[in-house]
Protein backbone atom coordinates (compact mmCIF):
# COMPACT_ATOMS: atom_id res chain seq x y z
CA UNK A 1 0.00 0.00 0.00
CA UNK A 2 1.13 3.34 -0.59
CA UNK A 3 -0.30 6.49 0.77
CA UNK A 4 -0.05 9.63 -1.46
CA UNK A 5 -1.66 12.12 0.49
CA UNK A 6 -0.26 13.26 3.65
CA UNK A 7 -2.39 16.44 4.57
CA UNK A 8 -3.89 14.98 8.06
CA UNK A 9 -8.01 14.20 7.83
CA UNK A 10 -9.55 16.34 10.64
CA UNK A 11 -11.56 14.28 13.52
CA UNK A 12 -14.26 15.97 15.41
CA UNK A 13 -15.69 14.58 18.26
CA UNK A 14 -19.45 14.69 16.76
CA UNK A 15 -21.28 13.83 20.51
CA UNK A 16 -18.95 16.70 22.56
CA UNK A 17 -21.60 18.65 23.89
CA UNK A 18 -19.40 21.72 23.40
CA UNK A 19 -20.39 21.59 20.21
CA UNK A 20 -24.31 21.95 20.38
CA UNK A 21 -24.34 25.46 22.13
CA UNK A 22 -26.90 26.22 24.78
CA UNK A 23 -27.78 29.21 26.54
CA UNK A 24 -30.52 29.74 29.43
CA UNK A 25 -31.90 33.19 31.54
CA UNK A 26 -34.43 33.22 34.15
CA UNK A 27 -35.84 35.68 36.57
CA UNK A 28 -35.80 35.18 40.71
CA UNK A 29 -37.11 38.05 42.86
CA UNK A 30 -35.98 38.38 46.25
CA UNK A 31 -38.45 37.94 48.53
CA UNK A 32 -38.54 39.44 51.97
CA UNK A 33 -36.68 36.71 53.70
CA UNK A 34 -33.91 37.45 51.46
CA UNK A 35 -34.07 34.34 49.32
CA UNK A 36 -34.46 33.89 45.71
CA UNK A 37 -34.48 30.69 43.55
CA UNK A 38 -34.21 30.48 39.68
CA UNK A 39 -34.95 27.19 37.69
CA UNK A 40 -32.99 26.62 34.18
CA UNK A 41 -33.66 23.79 31.75
CA UNK A 42 -30.53 21.17 31.85
CA UNK A 43 -29.72 18.89 28.52
CA UNK A 44 -32.54 16.54 27.09
CA UNK A 45 -32.43 12.73 27.05
CA UNK A 46 -28.79 11.37 26.46
CA UNK A 47 -26.98 14.62 26.76
CA UNK A 48 -24.77 16.07 29.56
CA UNK A 49 -24.99 19.82 29.97
CA UNK A 50 -21.43 21.33 30.32
CA UNK A 51 -21.61 24.91 32.20
CA UNK A 52 -18.78 27.22 30.84
CA UNK A 53 -19.71 30.44 32.17
CA UNK A 54 -22.16 31.80 35.01
CA UNK A 55 -23.46 35.59 35.07
CA UNK A 56 -26.17 36.47 37.06
CA UNK A 57 -27.61 40.38 38.31
CA UNK A 58 -29.21 39.95 41.97
CA UNK A 59 -31.40 43.04 42.91
CA UNK A 60 -33.09 43.57 46.12
CA UNK A 61 -35.66 46.53 47.08
CA UNK A 62 -35.43 45.25 50.71
CA UNK A 63 -33.67 48.12 52.43
CA UNK A 64 -30.69 47.04 54.46
CA UNK A 65 -30.51 43.59 52.69
CA UNK A 66 -26.90 42.80 51.27
CA UNK A 67 -26.31 39.53 49.43
CA UNK A 68 -24.40 37.12 51.05
CA UNK A 69 -24.26 34.43 48.99
CA UNK A 70 -24.81 33.35 45.22
CA UNK A 71 -25.24 29.42 44.56
CA UNK A 72 -25.37 27.16 41.26
CA UNK A 73 -26.58 23.58 41.84
CA UNK A 74 -26.34 21.14 39.06
CA UNK A 75 -27.19 17.13 39.46
CA UNK A 76 -24.43 15.16 38.52
CA UNK A 77 -24.28 11.12 38.61
CA UNK A 78 -27.50 11.51 40.45
CA UNK A 79 -25.96 14.26 43.39
CA UNK A 80 -27.68 17.88 43.59
CA UNK A 81 -24.43 19.89 45.18
CA UNK A 82 -24.65 24.03 45.53
CA UNK A 83 -21.05 25.40 44.15
CA UNK A 84 -20.80 28.80 45.70
CA UNK A 85 -19.77 32.13 43.51
CA UNK A 86 -18.63 35.47 44.59
CA UNK A 87 -21.01 37.89 44.11
CA UNK A 88 -19.69 42.16 43.37
CA UNK A 89 -21.47 44.77 44.97
CA UNK A 90 -22.81 47.21 41.79
CA UNK A 91 -24.71 49.62 42.89
CA UNK A 92 -27.81 51.18 45.12
CA UNK A 93 -30.15 54.41 44.18
CA UNK A 94 -31.73 54.45 47.31
CA UNK A 95 -34.71 52.27 46.15
CA UNK A 96 -32.73 48.76 45.63
CA UNK A 97 -29.48 47.37 45.73
CA UNK A 98 -28.07 45.55 43.10
CA UNK A 99 -25.07 42.17 43.01
CA UNK A 100 -23.33 40.82 39.74
CA UNK A 101 -21.81 37.32 38.91
CA UNK A 102 -19.89 36.72 36.18
CA UNK A 103 -17.80 34.18 36.15
CA UNK A 104 -16.03 31.58 34.28
CA UNK A 105 -16.80 27.96 35.31
CA UNK A 106 -16.59 24.15 34.06
CA UNK A 107 -19.94 22.39 36.05
CA UNK A 108 -21.68 19.28 34.39
CA UNK A 109 -25.61 18.81 34.82
CA UNK A 110 -26.94 15.18 34.20
CA UNK A 111 -29.14 14.68 31.15
CA UNK A 112 -32.88 15.43 32.27
CA UNK A 113 -32.26 17.28 35.35
CA UNK A 114 -32.82 21.50 35.94
CA UNK A 115 -30.05 24.18 37.37
CA UNK A 116 -31.28 25.89 40.03
CA UNK A 117 -29.69 29.11 40.70
CA UNK A 118 -30.15 30.76 44.17
CA UNK A 119 -29.02 34.04 46.38
CA UNK A 120 -29.67 34.38 49.75
CA UNK A 121 -29.56 38.07 51.62
CA UNK A 122 -29.21 39.26 55.18
CA UNK A 123 -30.94 42.06 56.66
CA UNK A 124 -27.83 44.52 58.19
Amino acid sequence: MNVTNTTPLPIKAADNPAFQPYQAEANAFMDSGGTCTATLLGAGSGQRLVIEFVEGLVNSSTTGTKLVSFTIQPTVNGFAVNHFLAPSYVADDGAQQAWQISQAARLYADPNTNVVMGARGQHH
